[in-house]
């Protein structure tokens, strides 16, 4: 058989198939529905990027992740980045700063007024969105979003009166506060760490310590070990426990009883401590933190609290006055450091997009 015979039949087999395939998909319509349905599973750490706005998007170096004890991070070729929609700006109004929370039951914007009260935005991240605009009150802080959708936050009783704070829960059935717990004295406003673990809410703020509040009952309890308070800087929870920052330690805590569990240390843990921010996500515990080696970012064991895996991220040795955000889902971790919001892959270790983060203050 010669050359010539052999294309055309060839020809004439490919044509065939593809009059019984049909027409080819539209792929216009396929890339539409694939970002819908990307933007309907958004979690904490992409909720990040739908609020901020993609500015401008540029791919970096990835990073080199190591066992603990890691040696600097060898150059390599910048990869190439996920398939992220680039350009939604959602118009939440304007705030004199803002923390953000996410689950399922959408996207929430807490936005702070020095003006008059703080609000919560609910942002709904399919159809980019606001979807209601809730009043909290005064000096709100740190929103957490439980496995009901219900969205937990401290707010002070009295606008001046740091000693009189409260948590308020808030309906996302009725889009407003349904219930308040008052909490302990604090000695400032604010508070350093928030979860919902089991039903259960965990505080920490400054001038007390760990607070475990049952938000069914309206019971709170203080967390001690050896007769003291447990004084935190971060919280997290991975694993089935809850994680506490302090300090250069972490511990590790029983969410069903409130006791200290472990402590866990080590040169490696401590070289990224005390630590700026702490998640829980995509089956582990992430810490970041600025040590004797840099800006650090490690994965640690959500149940032993080993490190498992460190990357550097920059060779900045002090992060003051620095706000650092960390948020983690199955697809993405993201560190939101000043003005810059970094995105890296929890699977491979890298960090696959930066772009700028509108403003300085919190988001």
């Amino acid at each position: 058989m010669s050359v010539d015979t052999s294309g055309r039949r060839a020809a004439r087999a490919l044509l065939q198939a593809s009059e019984r395939l049909g027409p080819p998909p539209d792929l216009g319509r396929l890339r539409r529905r694939h970002r819908r349905r990307t933007a309907g599973r958004v979690g904490l750490a992409v909720a990040a990027v739908l609020v901020a706005g993609i500015v401008a998007v540029r791919v970096v170096p990835g990073l080199d992740w190591v066992v603990p004890d890691p040696a600097a991070p060898a150059a390599t070729s910048p990869p190439a980045g996920p398939d992220l929609p680039a350009g939604d700006v959602i118009d939440v109004g304007r705030a004199d700063a803002s923390e953000l929370a996410a689950g399922t039951s959408g996207v929430w914007l807490l936005s702070h007024h020095n003006d008059r009260r703080d609000e919560l935005v609910r942002v709904d991240p399919g159809r980019l969105r606001v979807a209601a605009r809730i009043p909290i009150g005064f000096s709100a802080s740190a929103p957490a979003v439980s496995e009901d959708g219900s969205v937990f936050a401290v707010r002070l009783r009295d606008r001046n009166r740091y000693d009189r704070p409260e948590l308020v829960r808030v309906d996302p059935a009725a889009n407003r506060v349904t219930s308040t717990v008052a909490l302990p004295p604090a000695s400032g406003p604010g508070v350093t760490g928030l979860v919902v673990a089991r039903g259960l809410v965990w505080v920490a703020y400054p001038g007390r310590g760990l607070v475990r509040v049952d938000p069914a009952s309206g019971t709170t309890r203080e967390v001690t070990a050896g007769g003291r308070l447990v004084a935190v800087d971060r919280l997290a929870s991975a694993g089935g426990w809850l994680w506490a920052a302090k300090g250069r330690q972490l511990l590790r805590v029983d969410p069903r009883h409130g006791t200290v569990e472990a402590t866990v240390g080590g040169p490696d843990l401590r070289g990224a401590m005390p630590a700026d921010a702490l998640a829980g996500g995509a089956g582990g515990l992430w810490l970041h933190g600025f040590g004797p080696a840099g800006e650090r970012l490690l994965r640690l064991d959500p149940v032993s609290g080993r490190v498992e895996a460190a990357s550097t991220l920059s060779r900045r040795t002090g992060g003051r006055g620095v706000q650092v955000d960390l948020g983690v889902g199955d697809r993405v971790v993201a560190i939101r450091r000043g003005s810059r919001l970094l995105l890296a892959d929890p699977d491979q270790g890298m960090v696959r997009l930066t772009m700028p983060a509108p403003g300085t203050r919190p988001a």
